[in-house]
């Protein structure tokens, strides 16, 4: 282990940690959907916190900075059931890197292997005259969930204004929920995940 953290950190050369790079896009209840959803558009601010994303630069990592992709996850958080199913039904996720396409796949294809789940439902309340159902996921809660990108075939991405990360909707872009309805609004992170280096 300690010989592995050696190759991942040489001194004033690199540094190379696992994890992702994330961006969240979010909509109000009865809020309709633009056809096209575009993420990594708005970086890391005050308003915008590293829970919304971590990317410091509009569509690109900050010099030096690079990424090995080998898994694409979209993860709903707290979403109702009708608006998840609409949204996977509707819209396919793609990746250009340079003006170029290097992934296209429909949203169920890329799970977000995490999140609050159970089964069934609960009474929202006391009179338990309207029941919340209480699965709020795209695909199982497993680390191994997600669009796994095998080597050498992995997405490499490099500092530079050209990452571009859409959801594209060919037809009618749904309308959420209203809250009168069980909607909650739309909490949706998309999740780029493997091996990052910082290059010095």
């Amino acid at each position: 282990m300690q010989s592995q953290a050696q190759t991942m950190f040489v001194n004033g050369q690199r540094n190379e940690w696992y994890g992702s790079i994330w961006d969240t896009y979010t909509a109000a209840v009865d809020a309709v959907l633009t056809n096209t959803i575009n993420f990594f558009d708005t970086p890391k601010s005050a308003s915008k916190g590293i829970e919304r994303t971590n990317m410091t630069n509009t569509r690109e990592l900050s010099a030096g900075e690079e990424i090995d992709v080998d898994r694409v996850r979209v993860q709903f958080i707290g979403t109702y059931n009708l608006d998840i199913a609409n949204i996977l039904k509707g819209y396919v996720l793609q990746i250009n890197f340079g003006g170029k396409l290097f992934f296209e796949s429909t949203l169920d294809s890329a799970p977000g292997g995490g999140g609050v789940s159970t089964t069934g439902g609960g009474a929202t309340t006391v009179a338990a005259t309207t029941i919340r159902e209480f699965t709020h996921n795209n695909g199982p809660m497993h680390p191994e969930a997600g669009f796994k990108l095998q080597a050498p075939h992995l997405l490499y991405l490099s500092s530079g204004p050209n990452l571009e990360v859409t959801l594209t909707c060919g037809g009618t872009a749904p309308t959420m929920t209203s809250a009168a309805n069980l909607g909650t609004g739309l909490f949706m992170r998309i999740y780029l995940d493997g091996l990052r280096r910082r290059l010095s």
